[in-house]
Order: structure tokens, then C-alpha cells, then sequence
């Protein structure tokens, strides 16, 4: 409230009045903008990012403080901007940042850097319900940006979902797409979806195996469909009806425990394949009989084999291998029958295992053994009797001894004019042999 006073009220002895006039009373207009300068830093900015602008308002070449501004975006889809001109990076793009105050505008463009484009591989999915697939989102970006958040979406929920680190899961049997999307770029694959194949048919490699005590086999299952196609990820359940004899792990292993015959068995949805193991002791020693052979060449002889355990029993069925060091004087066949084959000595070697045994071989030319068939012996001593069991002695006529061709004494028979031996059986037959000098000592 404003009151008013008399000079006589204000006024006292020795004081002056001093008037002072004013133009008006009017209040002064502000300074009308007439244009806008926006400043930047950069003329770009990622996608994620910010950009301080700055706004300088001048009227009749100066400049005016505490002038509002007004900021905006061109497309808010690319780029925002606050009421202070802080620009936010949206999506790549090229967008118009303007600034308005009253009738004075400023204007200035610029570019988000971010992700150019999303590929999403696989490119087509082909699953069975209640099966899953992983999907990878392949981003390409402007360098510096960092890596984007990418969001997944299925046109089907109902037929294929996804998961938001892209796994995609077969519902229902159908066809959909899913989509990748990073900073407004999206990327899509083709999702289809079928019933589920059966296990129809199981292969099992190998069938059977032989193993020795603490020995493994890999046994390896296969599920097939009906039309004989592999199919992959079906679980499988592997067990043996004598773990004492042969355990099998989960991943189908095999182990011989004891000797004895198992049947190992995998199973997959209903269908079922199996494996006969037989597992036997392990040799420890190897009997040989005879231990040494002398033969002459062109001779046969079998060798007989006893294997046995740790604890000495008899394995009748342990695997055995021949060998000879030198099958040009002696061979070994399969069955273990010695042939020489020439003159010299071998060694043959029988084998089971870890055990082995060795029999040494001496082979000689070959000749007539007077003990096979024999049924009389006349030694050269002059007269005619039989060295042999048989006692069929003869009568020498004039025979007498003498020289044979190389000159040793008493190595033959001289028979003149009228001179013989006679044998009392005239069923017995005689073999002559003719040797060569090289034979004779």
C-alpha cells in the first residue's frame, strides 16, 4: 500500500526539494530472437549413447542470455532430445535435432551409428515336438558399439516357442518364423515343426566279443527309423543280465569281470538290441609236450598244448598262435603239426596272451628208419641172423663181407657164382634205398 505525503509532512527547516521527471512508466519489451546457433561436439553418436547440444539465441548481433529454448527430434525413433539438448542414440539412422525459441529456430543433423543388420542361423529349423534348437543372431554393426540387446519373437507361440537367448522348442506340428531384432534391424528363419519320430530298429556293433578277465569292448548302438534313417539324441539304456561276468556302463563299455558268457542288452523307446560277451581266465602258462623234436626232412610231428590259469587250471579254450624262427628248416601249422621242410634248427613258439613256450626243432636229412614196419634185421656180420623180435634167421651160401664202394671195411656183401642168403619167409619183400656219397660219413 503506498501512501501519500504533504511537503508540510516531509519538509522541515533546512531541508531542500531536489525534482527529478521520468520519461514514462512504461516497463521495457524484451529483445525479440532472431536467430539460433546449435553447437555439437561430434556429428554422430551410437546407438545407446548420448550428445550434449548447445543453443546460442542473437538478436541484432547479440547475444541473449535466459532465453528459453525449446528442443526436438525430426524422428524420436532415431534420436531423442531432452528439454537441456541432450541427445540420446535410438537405432541407426539420420535424424534433425531443432531448437526453437519464439520465432528463432536452429537446426542440425545427426547420424546414430549402430547395428546395420541381424542374420539369424540357421536359416530353416526342422524339429519334432518336444525337441529344442538353439538359434544365433548374427549382428553387424558400426565399430565402437557395444553388443546390443537382441529380443526374440515367434509369429506362433502355439507351434514354436522361443526362449530369449534364442532357443526355439517344437509345440506343435506346423510352419512359423522367428525373429531376431537388435536396435530396430530385425533377422528371421523358418521354423517347422514334425511329429515326433519312433525308434524303430537299434544297430549294436559288434554283436558278440571274447574278452579275458579285466578286458573292455566298446559296444556302439545306433537308433534307426522305420525307414532305416539315424536318429540322434535318443537316449539309451544299457545292462547286462550277469554283471558278475561282464558290467556295461552307461555309455555301452564293457567289462569282463569273470569267465563265464553274459548278454549285454541297450533299449531306446521301446526297442531293444543285444551283445553275447564271453569272458575267460587269462593264460598264465603254457604246457608244451613234446619239449624238444628231432625229425628228418619231410617229417611230421604235432605238438600238444595245455594252457592254464594262475591257479593251474585248464583253459580249453584259450586262444594259441604257432610261430617258427625259421619255417624254411621247420614249419608250424595251425593245428601245431611240425613239418621239416630242411636241414638245420628252428625254434617254434606257441603263444596265449601273455604266456608263451618254446620247443626246439633239429632236422636231418632224410632216410630209412629201420624200427618203422620192421619185421626182420640182418646185420652185416657175416652170417644171416635176425637182430630183430622176430627171429627169422637166414642161410648164407658163400656171401662173405667186404668193402663197400668207398672203400670201408666190412660195409657189404660179396656174392660169387652160387653164393646166396636165404630168408625162411618168402613173403618178406626187400628195400633197396640208393644215397648219395654226400649222405655217408
Amino acid at each position: 500500500m503506498i501512501r501519500r505525503l504533504s511537503l508540510r509532512d516531509t519538509l522541515r527547516p533546512g531541508m531542500a526539494l531536489v525534482l527529478i521527471a521520468c520519461a514514462s512508466d512504461a516497463p521495457i519489451a524484451p529483445a525479440t530472437p532472431e536467430a539460433i546457433v546449435i553447437t555439437s561436439p561430434a556429428a554422430s553418436l551410437l546407438a545407446g549413447g548420448t550428445l550434449q547440444l548447445t543453443a546460442v539465441v542473437t538478436t541484432r548481433g547479440g547475444t541473449v542470455t535466459r532465453m528459453p529454448v525449446v528442443w526436438s527430434s525430426s524422428d524420436s525413433t532415431v534420436l531423442t532430445v531432452s528439454s537441456a539438448g541432450l541427445v540420446s542414440g535410438v537405432v541407426k539412422g539420420v535424424a534433425a535435432v531443432t531448437a526453437t525459441a519464439g520465432p528463432a529456430t536452429g537446426r542440425t543433423e545427426l547420424a546414430v551409428l549402430g547395428v546395420r543388420s541381424v542374420q539369424v542361423l540357421p536359416a530353416a529349423v526342422t524339429l519334432s515336438i518336444g525337441t529344442t534348437q538353439p538359434l544365433v543372431a548374427l549382428i553387424d554393426a558400426d565399430p565402437g558399439l557395444a553388443t546390443p540387446t537382441v529380443s526374440w519373437r515367434s509369429a506362433a507361440p502355439a507351434t514354436a516357442a522361443v526362449s530369449n537367448t534364442g532357443v526355439v522348442t517344437g509345440v506343435a506340428a506346423g510352419t512359423t518364423t522367428v525373429t531376431a531384432t537388435a536396435q530396430g534391424r530385425s533377422g528371421t528363419t523358418i521354423v517347422t515343426v514334425l511329429r515326433p519320430v519312433t525308434v524303430q530298429s537299434i544297430r549294436l556293433t559288434p554283436t558278440s566279443a571274447a574278452l579275458t578277465v579285466g578286458g573292455t569292448n566298446q559296444l556302439v548302438a545306433v537308433t534307426l527309423d522305420s525307414l532305416g534313417n539315424t536318429l540322434t539324441g535318443r537316449p539309451l539304456t544299457w545292462v547286462s543280465n550277469a554283471p558278475a561276468v561282464a558290467s556295461v556302463s552307461a555309455t555301452g563299455l564293457v567289462t569282463a569281470v569273470a569267465p563265464g558268457t553274459a548278454t549285454v542288452t541297450v533299449s531306446s523307446e521301446g526297442r531293444q538290441a543285444s551283445a553275447t560277451v564271453s569272458v575267460r581266465a587269462v593264460t598264465a602258462r603254457l604246457d608244451v609236450t613234446p619239449a624238444s623234436l628231432t625229425l628228418r626232412v619231410g617229417e611230421q610231428r604235432p605238438l600238444a598244448i595245455t594252457a592254464r590259469d594262475a591257479g593251474g587250471t585248464i583253459l580249453p579254450n584259450a586262444p594259441i598262435t604257432w610261430t617258427s624262427s625259421n619255417p624254411l628248416i621247420a614249419s608250424i601249422s595251425t593245428a601245431g603239426t611240425v613239418t621239416g621242410t630242411g636241414i638245420g634248427t628252428a625254434t617254434i613258439t606257441v603263444r596265449s596272451d601273455a604266456a608263451s613256450a618254446t620247443v626246439p626243432v633239429t632236422v636231418s636229412a632224410s632216410g630209412f628208419d629201420p624200427n618203422q614196419g620192421l619185421m626182420a634185421h640182418y646185420p652185416l656180420t657175416g652170417d644171416a641172423t635176425d637182430a630183430s623180435q622176430y627171429g627169422l634167421d637166414g642161410t648164407g651160401r658163400g656171401a662173405v663181407l667186404a668193402s663197400d664202394r668207398f672203400g670201408t671195411a666190412n660195409r657189404a656183401y660179396r656174392f660169387g657164382s652160387g653164393q646166396e642168403i636165404t630168408i625162411p619167409r618168402a613173403s618178406l619183400g626187400l628195400c633197396c634205398r640208393l644215397r648219395r656219397r654226400s649222405d655217408f660219413p
